[in-house]
Parts: structure tokens; sequence; C-alpha cells
């Protein structure tokens, strides 16, 4: 019996629930006669084998969601299905897209379920597979996809997926992406069999253990075509780091792009990857890298200084004062938050003119953010674009300059825990697309600004407290439509309480769209769970004296906190109205 007979036979057994109850139909409708070819130019056809074993390959499958719904005997053009891509000479299947990505703000996610079919087989020409974002109930990874010789795309992250991942793999010799991040798999012994796998190009390892895997470095430096790597949380083994030899083998990466080694435990950057003259993403945070980054970055700018774009070295314990980062004029984001840094920012700062992400945050910095930091701002047309800027946990002191108004794209900024005083700088109202502003614990003062109101209509999250406010609040406060979040506690404001904050329609209507809150995105690939940094505008928020952090749950978080004020009056009983409202503190000065 040939394999294909074999494998026909095979597929038709057993499975999951097709998701509808037409399955049965749909099959025996499919076993008509073969006679429908790939048909004219005008109209390419999959051959009729292979839309059945479309078919068969959705018998063992659970479709809650009609995604597959296109899939249908009426049909008789598989080309024409949903996720299915043929030959425009042959009609012969060459890919499957039937991922997602549960993280996109357009599409919610809706996973198939069941088994990955062995009907695979039968697509001889296969060359792209994407299974992501689906449920495959902790199934192993299955070994006939080692059989799919012509493949050079597989992607399976994020698909349940449990046990040993196959050395039957080293058979994809044309595979030039491979991502398994978000399972559960596991490698057992070595990593060997990537060394038969001379054209791949996107590796993404994330979370799979290699902490005993200790020829992975010797492995990866022989990918000469491997553009980017992706170890994130992978439990590296440090002496790969240190030795003699894995210097060496860092120096073979030639085509290196992307390396992420987020995060790992490791305790120092290797000098080699400053020699690696293609690398544009660097991202080393959350280890216990203890050096100096002044070092640090000038090792990087040996070779990448013209090909750096983002730099994340976040979560580690490095020392000493900041560099300068004009040394990388091509640099977008720049995350160094939560490190022990000291000293000023240097005024260079403000000639990074592609920046889009500044996170120096957590630090030991201080003196003042005056107008000399970013007095080329009028000069560098890009600085614009500038979409998060946090500076909070520092020492800083003085008054915001008004130049941060030229910040157009500017959508988070971030100053809580510092020293800033005086009064907000009104050029601020021309950042039109800021959502989030925090700006808590600082020594701020006059009026609650009312141009917030007027200027600023994407606002979700507003936090001014523990500051020295004083005044009334605003009306114009009330504007603010997609308002989430209000802390203005801790401050000396006076007077009542506005009866129109009834029209915070984020806080009164049921089922209001919080994906907004998600809007606040830096695309880049990073390897990640989601394979990019996502960011989704993080507020420190006080409820009953405790401080917390909320991150992806902030848009869940709809409260006002108007506590340690000198408010008089009743309670506006237009509150009532706020009907997603999951906290309200109005006390008044203790």
């Amino acid at each position: 019996m040939s394999t294909t007979r074999w494998m026909s036979k095979r597929c038709g057994e057993g499975g999951g629930i097709g998701g509808t109850g037409e399955v049965e139909e749909e099959l025996a409708a499919a076993s008509e006669s073969e006679r429908v070819g790939v048909g004219d130019a005008n109209n390419i056809r999959c051959p009729e084998r292979e839309r059945q074993t479309l078919l068969k390959f959705k018998k063992a499958l659970v479709d809650d969601y009609g995604r597959l719904s296109s899939w249908r005997s009426k049909d008789k053009n598989c080309c024409n299905w949903k996720g299915v891509h043929c030959s425009n000479q042959t009609g012969h299947v060459l890919e499957l897209h039937l991922g997602q990505n549960r993280y996109s703000p357009d599409q919610p996610w809706r996973p198939l379920r069941g088994m990955i079919s062995p009907c695979l087989l039968e697509f001889p020409d296969l060359t792209f597979l994407d299974l992501s974002e689906n449920d495959f109930n902790q199934s192993n990874l299955p070994e006939f996809i080692g059989s799919l010789s012509n493949l050079k795309h597989l992607d399976l992250s994020w698909t349940n997926l449990s046990g040993p991942i196959s050395h039957q793999l080293e058979n994809l010799s044309h595979l030039q992406f491979l991502n398994l991040l978000g399972n559960d798999l596991i490698i057992i012994e070595n990593l060997e069999w990537l060394s038969h796998l001379p054209s791949i190009e996107y590796l993404d390892l994330t979370s799979i253990n290699l902490s005993v895997v200790n020829d992975w470095l010797e492995v990866v430096s022989h990918l000469s075509n491997l553009t980017t790597l992706n170890l994130w949380g992978c439990d590296l083994p440090s002496q790969m780091f240190s030795s003699l030899s894995g210097f060496n083998y860092w120096k073979s990466l030639t085509s290196l792009e992307s390396l992420n080694l987020n995060p790992n435990k490791l305790v120092s950057l290797p000098k080699p990857i400053g020699d690696i003259c293609t690398l544009r993403k660097l991202y080393f945070f959350f280890n216990n890298a203890n050096a100096q980054l002044v070092e640090l970055v000038n090792n990087l700018s040996r070779y990448a200084k013209d090909s750096l774009e983002d730099l994340g070295l976040s979560y580690n314990q490095l020392t000493g004062s900041l560099p300068n980062f004009t040394l990388f004029p091509s640099l977008k984001y720049l995350g160094l938050s939560n490190n022990i840094l000291n000293g000023t920012v240097p005024k260079s700062i403000g000639s990074l003119y592609k920046l889009e992400w500044l996170d120096m945050s957590s630090n030991f910095l201080q003196g003042t953010m005056s107008e000399a930091h970013f007095s080329n701002l009028s000069k560098l047309r890009h600085w614009h674009e500038l979409v998060v800027l946090n500076l909070a946990g520092n020492k800083f002191s003085g008054e915001v300059p008004n130049s941060l108004g030229r910040l157009s794209n500017l959508e988070t900024l971030k100053l809580f825990n510092n020293s800033f005083s005086g009064n907000l700088p009104s050029a601020l109202k021309k950042c039109s697309s800021l959502k989030v502003i925090d700006l808590g614990d600082n020594r701020f003062s006059g009026k609650v600004p009312a141009w917030i109101g007027e200027g600023l209509p994407k606002l979700i999250v507003l936090i001014l407290r523990s500051n020295k406010f004083d005044g009334s609040i605003p009306l114009n406060l009330c504007w603010l439509t997609h308002l989430q979040t209000l802390d203005l506690s801790l401050n000396d404001i006076s007077g009542t309480i506005p009866f129109c904050l009834n029209n915070f329609t984020a806080m009164a209507q049921e089922g209001y769209d919080y994906d907004m809150i998600n809007g606040l995105d830096y695309f880049s690939y990073v390897g990640n769970f989601t394979s990019q940094v996502q960011y989704f505008g993080s507020a420190t928020v006080v409820l009953k004296g405790r401080e917390d952090e909320y991150g992806t749950n902030l848009g869940l978080l709809v409260m006002i906190n108007l506590s340690g004020n000198k408010l008089i009056g009743k309670l506006p009983t237009e509150i009532s109205s706020l009907l997603e409202l999951v906290a309200l503190n109005v006390s008044g000065k203790t």
C-alpha cells in the first residue's frame, strides 16, 4: 500500500468533531470522480484529491466559530476557501494560513480546536503552514510534520502543544521560518537537529527550557542565514556567554538583525555582540547584568552604531551615568528602566530624531528637564514621532519644559514619583493624542488646568494625585468622554464635585469599548509572547491606601479618586449613572 493511500485512509478515521452537521455530506460529495482538474488559465482549481483532503483535515478540527465555513462541498474549487493558497500554474495547495493574533484589536480570538491531522502529508507541495493561536489540547508536536519536506514557513506558536520536540524536524531542510513559542514543549539532550536547517532565517524558541542544552550557541552560530533569534525565557546557561568558545560563536552570527534574550538571568552581555554590524534590535530585559552602562554602549557602538534601532536593557543592575546615545542615530526604542543609573540626562538626548519610545523610569536620575534638552526640537522634524515618554521614579526636579508640547504624537506621559514643580505647561494641550497622563507624587502647583478637558479629547487615564494643586475641579474635565481613571487625590482642591461627571461616557455606558486602551501599541518584533512589544499604557493607582501598578488590565479599571482634598457639598446624584464605576473615593482630608 502506498504512503499516500495509507494516509488517506488514516485521515478519514476518527478525529475531532467538524463543528457543523454537514461534514459527512461534504465528504460524500467530495468522493465524486476526480475528473475536475486544475482548470483553465482563467479559473485555477485545486485537484479534487486535495479538496477532499482539506475536508478531511477540517473533520479533525472543532470549528466553534465557523472560521472554516467557506470549506464547503458546494464550492468545487478549494483555492477559493479561506486560508488556502494555491499555485497559479498547477492549482496545487501551497499554503495554509489558519493562524490568528489574539492581541489584534480588529480580530477576536476564535481558536480552532481538535487535532492536527496527518492528512497534511497529502499536500506534497505545501511550503507554508500557519496554525498559530489555535488550541490542540496539550497534544504532542506531531512527528509527521518532519515529513513535510518542502515547508519553508512553520508557525505553531500558542497552539497548546506539549511534549518533546521531535528530531524529525531536521528533515525540513528548506525551512526559513520556525516559531514554537507559547507551548509546553521540551528539548531532550541537544539542539543538533537545528544544524540541519541551513536556510533558517527566523527562529523563535521562546519559553523552551535550554538550561541543560550546552550546544545551543554552537548550533545557532552555524545558521549563517539567521536574522531573528528569540530566546525569551529559555533559562540559558550563563557559561556560554563568558567562555572563549562562546565569544567565537557570537562572532559567527554575521546576518543577525534581531536578538531577544529576555529574561534569562544572564550576568553579562557578550562583547562580540558589538561586532554584529547587521544588528537592529537587541532586547536584554530582566537579566542580572551588572556593568557600567557606558562600557556596554561603547561596545555596541563599534559596529552596530548605524544599524541599531531598538535597545532594551530594562530590569538589570546597570550602573553609572547615561552615555551619549547619539552614537546610534537610528535609535527608535530605548528602554533603561529599573536599573541603578544616576546623574543627569544629557542634552544630546534631544538629537535622537527617530526616537519613538523613551523609558528611563525607576532609576536614580536627577536634575532638571529643561528647554535646553529639547532645543533642537524645532529643527528635528521627526522628534514628534515620540509615542511614549516615561521618566517616572527618579529624582528629577524643576518645571516641565514647554517644548514637550511639540511632541504631537505623544500618547503616554509618565512623570510620577519625582520632584517636578510649578504649573503644568499649557503647551501640553497641543499633545492631542495623549491617552495616559500620570504625574502623581510630584510638587506641581496651581489650578488643575481647564485645557486638559479642552485639548486632550482621547485621554483615558488622568492621575494628578499627591501634588499641590488648588482651586476647584474645572467643568471642562467633563468633556473627557473616554476617561476611565481620574485620580486627583491628596491635593488642596476645594469647591464642589461637578454635577457633569455623568458625561464620562466610558464610565457610564455598559459594554463601552475598553479596547481603546490597547491602542497604545509600539509594534516592534521582539519575540515575546506576542512577537511584538504591545504597550498597554500602564499606570500606578492607589485604592484604599494600597499602591498597585495596572498594566494589561488597566482597561478594566474604572475609578474616580478625589479623596484627601477640601471638597464640600453633597455627592452629585449624576454619579449614580456611572454604571461601570469600580471604585469611588471622595473622603476629605484627615
